[in-house]
């Protein structure tokens, strides 16, 4: 079944090439879609959103990375092969799979560290994805409105930009107000997003890596700097941001990527 996504063409012209962005754990395409437009304006590029598996509209599906990746691949003859392919936090190994599989050229990861995550390392930061899972698990679903929802997650510590975001998966059924997702599909990819890396891949990529660091993530220790200090074609930016950095710097995500995706 092929994903569910968005195309936005750039607003005059013919696209100059094309660009993914996939999103994270409990994204969906649409959470990018004012990004994309701006980048799209910005570079000419097509840029195409897709619902990664369990997610938005893709239903259930892919439980690793590898079978993600093979998900996206199969947009290619709906909407073209990326140029460039752009994921954040889980999708951002996703992109990462993709580019090793299918031989993207360009691929922006954002904030997501290419190693092996020890739970340990986001194990105190309430913004974490297994966190969020966690307080989006806790919540009584069917919920009879959406406040009663917005009150359990800001209870169990998400901040209220966080929470207003995740709202946008929580949709009306005959039950009442459920989430889009499928959490267990979720959790089962989480796990492998944990367990992979993609070190041996990075030393030997002909493609051109951009990995932007999250300032305020918790992520990136000494020895996960240390590691990428040895990867030939892997750039490194950083980024005044916490991990969901759509959220907390839209603006800053769109200069970024508009200035490199060109070059």
């Amino acid at each position: 079944m092929m994903l569910a996504h968005a195309i936005l063409d750039p607003p005059s012209g013919a696209p100059t090439g094309t660009t993914y962005i996939l999103h994270g754990i409990l994204g969906a395409g649409r959470n990018w879609r004012s990004i994309a437009r701006k980048l799209a304006a910005r570079t000419g590029h097509r840029v195409v959103l897709p619902d990664l598996p369990n997610h938005g509209g893709s239903g259930p599906g892919a439980r690793s990375l590898k079978a993600a990746a093979a998900a996206v691949g199969g947009l290619h003859q709906h909407v073209g092969s990326p140029d460039t392919i752009v994921g954040h936090s889980f999708g951002g190994k996703v992109a990462l799979a993709h580019a090793r599989d299918f031989g993207t050229p360009v691929v922006w990861v954002l904030d997501a560290v290419p190693f092996p995550t020890p739970a340990s390392l986001v194990a105190d930061d309430h913004s974490s994805p297994a966190r969020v899972i966690a307080a989006a698990e806790a919540v009584r679903t069917p919920s009879p409105d959406r406040a009663s929802v917005r009150e359990a997650l800001l209870r169990a510590g998400l901040s209220p930009p966080l929470v207003q975001w995740l709202l946008t998966s929580l949709i009306r059924s005959d039950r009442g107000w459920v989430w889009v997702w499928d959490l267990d599909g979720i959790s089962a990819m989480l796990e492998d997003y944990a367990r992979t890396d993609f070190g041996p891949w990075l030393h030997t990529t002909p493609a051109d890596v951009h990995l932007v660091r999250a300032l305020r993530s918790q992520r990136w220790t000494d020895e996960v700097l240390a590691r990428l200090e040895d990867l030939p074609r892997t750039t490194v930016h950083a980024l005044d941001a916490g991990h969901w950095v759509h959220v907390d710097a839209p603006s800053e995500v769109v200069e970024l990527l508009s200035r490199r995706s060109g070059e």
